[in-house]
């Protein structure tokens, strides 16, 4: 089985992803996330910074491609908690831009496929993979979390950042991570999750509104893994970590510098969600933790 292309696995088809198909919560997301001609804002970006596209590196990208807090750093701290082996297979699920799929491909050899809802993410994904040269260790498809096209046992390794805010259905999407991971394999959290049980101040990265905010406690989490066969490994609490990276970006003024910056993929109210989710960090009505659990 050619786990580098999971589409050509037998026993699923691929999933098309219409507009009939999708549930309302992937229906906003979609309309969150999905910005208009993504590939050719991010071209125009990069030419405008006095980046070569025909040669470009992943240092030239590494401002604006990963879309959580800390960045490539923070991709590097949570793959501290995993331990690699040559050629893992790793599952990116919510992968964006692709900016962590291309870190492990390119820093700890992994053989990545990224799978996200936003078809513009994912046509995006691509084309920056193939600007760094990386196209042949990374392989991205558009879909659903809930219903990934691989056979079951496919993945060593699941890894989500910054991605469970937005799924509505947990259990579902635990349920399908246990379906394709194999026997011991492991799942690598780097996620927001609810604090205090007051509202949080929006609009922030991930949502407007209450309508695209599905948060929930460290305990629900970690119960509904449980749930599943689960094994807690490692955990770290990373709430300081995150108000120090926010502080640091609110002090730079993110909207006043150059153009390979965040405001590449979020272009309206860039400054005022960073300062959210920093007043919610602060205020303690969400934290961020790195997780490590094995299925067992």
């Amino acid at each position: 089985m050619d786990i580098h292309d999971p589409l050509k696995t037998t026993g699923y088809q691929k999933i098309k992803i219409t507009e009939s198909r999708m549930s309302n919560n992937s229906k906003l997301v979609n309309s969150h996330y999905g910005a208009n001609n993504l590939s050719e804002k991010i071209k125009t970006a990069l030419i405008k910074a006095g980046k070569d596209t025909g040669n470009l590196s992943l240092e030239d990208i590494s401002t604006f491609e990963d879309f959580h807090i800390g960045g490539k750093e923070a991709t590097h701290k949570l793959a501290e908690l995993v331990d690699f082996t040559k050629d893992m297979k790793v599952l990116d699920i919510g992968s964006g831009l692709g900016g962590p799929s291309r870190t492990l491909a390119a820093d700890y050899g992994c053989k990545v496929t990224g799978i996200d809802l936003t078809r513009e993410f994912v046509d995006a994904a691509k084309m920056l993979s193939s600007l760094t040269n990386l196209e042949s260790k990374v392989n991205f498809i558009h879909g659903s979390g809930l219903e990934i096209p691989v056979e079951d046992g496919s993945f060593d390794l699941v890894w989500m950042q910054h991605v469970g805010m937005n799924i509505e259905n947990k259990a579902a999407l635990y349920k399908e991570i246990k379906r394709v991971l194999i026997k011991n394999g492991l799942a690598a959290f780097y996620e927001i999750l609810k604090g205090n049980d007051n509202q949080i101040h929006f609009p922030v990265f991930w949502a407007e509104d209450k309508n695209l905010n599905f948060l929930i406690t460290e305990n629900e989490m970690k119960q509904a893994l449980s749930d599943l066969d689960f094994k807690e490994i490692k955990r770290e609490d990373a709430t300081a970590y995150g108000i120090s990276q926010l502080e640091t970006r609110m002090e730079k003024n993110e909207d006043g510098l150059p153009p390979l910056t965040m405001s590449v993929i979020v272009e309206k109210d860039n400054f005022k969600k960073a300062k959210n989710v920093l007043l919610n960090l602060k205020e303690e009505k969400i934290k961020v933790v790195r997780l490590l659990f094995r299925s067992i």
